[in-house]
């Protein structure tokens, strides 16, 4: 999991969590933040934010790409 997570920041420009995944996902759907990116976390910490994101027209996937 570390390599991964090193991975994403060196790609990225900044990284940023607001606190809760829903949260974050909220972010996605605004068009505050480019991605949201989770790492063991359960299907109810994601549900609002996953709703919230493909009403906005996103797209929310899991690692499997499901």
């Amino acid at each position: 999991m570390c390599k991964e997570i090193y991975l994403f920041i060196y790609l990225s420009y900044r990284i940023r969590s607001f606190g809760a995944a829903a949260l974050n996902m909220c972010m996605v759907a605004l068009g505050g933040v480019d991605a949201s990116f989770e790492f063991g976390i359960h299907a109810w910490d994601v549900a609002a934010g996953d709703l919230i994101v493909r009403e906005a027209g996103g797209v929310s996937i899991d690692p499997a790409g499901k």
